[in-house]
């Protein structure tokens, strides 16, 4: 770590893995639709219609492009929803007690140089008795993260200009160069589903386990808790529940063996096939082997359609215009954030690089799913107004 203090005298090295969460989940979806299930985005459940016995029978729900009201039946509903399952299982049986206590945490993204080198800081002693990362992070450096009570789940959580003060005074001391509120090139928050354990104890007391929750009055079974660590164990926990005790199957869950869209026939690599074959620049087949894997070659299919679509998104970064139309075409993505922030990652990375891509994205996306000027015009716009909404909660100007 090149920039690590002269202070610090020793340290204990261990290793620990390192995804991309939007893509990870994206491929999971992928792969639910690949195997027969029908997947939609941008959809919120409003409520659920019962039978006399109270057991719920199908879903209410509403299209949030659109405004259009759904109604979803099935012989049994999972409700897999996080920080907000509470309100899932409120709405199927408002007598039940609530369960999950939500967590904040936030992440801010500084420039790669600040610390340097390829190995993640950990630092295991915070004013609050916490630990906090400097993780090296797709050519920058993901500083977090907080753990605070979060009750306004009907916002997003973002980071805050105290937030960001909290993360710096806690890597700084570690560093032979502070480094300043300026320097911060974006940031996000996020919600850890925790479960009560012992609400007096805050969020320190809770459980980062899972529990497979079945209400007899409603029917509804609720998967609470849980990380990303250990999601293949939560999915059979719950699917081997449902089939054993609900539908009386005795086939048991075979996540442990699925390998996910993009994973089958990956090579590390594979971007000098697809220089070879696209004969597109080194950094770019290097982005779309490790953001799409296997499936890169349907990436370069869309390419050919158009030379445009060959072109950067911006000068500095591996992102390319045919990305955009790929992401609306297979990706499911929807608006320009869709693709900003959970296909290519760069509103996490750089809100000002996201900031100057708007336009193009829109456009881009806008052909592809037969968005007139005026409503490219909007997304982009709406789009750019919620970055400057951003900055200003963070107390980050424009660099």
């Amino acid at each position: 770590m090149p920039r690590i203090s002269n202070r610090i005298h020793s340290a204990v090295l261990y290793y620990d893995g390192q995804l991309d969460d939007a893509r990870y989940c994206l491929a999971i979806a992928q792969t639910a639709a690949a195997k027969g299930a029908t997947v939609a985005n941008h959809i919120e459940i409003t409520g659920f219609e019962h039978d006399d016995q109270g057991q719920v029978v199908a879903a209410l729900a509403r299209d949030l492009r659109t405004g259009e009201a759904l109604k979803i039946r099935a012989k049994v509903f999972i409700n897999c929803t996080g920080p907000f399952a509470d309100h899932i299982r409120l709405k199927a049986n408002p007598q039940l007690v609530e369960r999950i206590r939500p967590s904040k945490g936030v992440h801010a993204i500084l420039p790669y140089d600040v610390l340097g080198g390829d190995d993640a800081l950990l630092i295991p002693k915070t004013p609050d008795g916490r630990v906090v990362f400097a993780i090296p992070f797709q050519g920058r450096l993901m500083l977090g993260t907080t753990d605070d009570d979060y009750n306004q789940l009907e916002q997003e959580p973002i980071l805050d200009g105290k937030e960001v003060e909290f993360l710096l005074e806690t890597l700084n001391p570690y560093l032979d160069k502070s480094s300043e509120h300026t320097q911060v090139r974006a940031g996000f928050g996020g919600l850890r589903p925790l479960i009560a354990a012992d609400p007096s104890q805050g969020t320190k007391g809770l459980v980062r386990d899972h529990e497979v929750e079945h209400d007899r009055t409603s029917n509804l079974v609720s998967l609470l808790g849980g990380k990303w660590t250990t999601y293949r164990l939560m999915a059979k926990d719950t699917i081997d529940f449902v089939g054993e005790e609900l539908l009386g199957e005795e086939r048991s869950c075979v996540t442990g063996e699925q390998i996910l869209v993009g994973g089958e026939g990956y090579r590390e690599d594979g971007w000098q096939t697809l220089m070879s074959q696209s004969e597109l620049e080194e950094d770019i087949c290097q982005h779309l082997n490790q953001h799409y894997g296997s499936a890169a070659l349907a990436v370069l299919a869309v390419l050919e359609e158009n030379e445009n679509y060959r072109q950067r998104l911006l000068p500095n970064y591996p992102y390319l215009l045919g990305e955009a139309v790929y992401a609306a075409r297979h990706e499911m993505a929807c608006t320009v954030r869709d693709f900003m922030a959970r296909r290519i990652r760069l509103e996490i990375l750089d809100w000002d690089a996201a900031q100057q891509g708007a336009g193009k994205v829109a456009q881009a996306m806008g052909e592809e799913l037969g968005w007139d000027e005026a409503q490219q015009l909007r997304e982009a716009e709406s789009y750019i107004e919620l970055l400057y909404r951003f900055r200003e909660e963070a107390q980050v100007g424009e660099a």
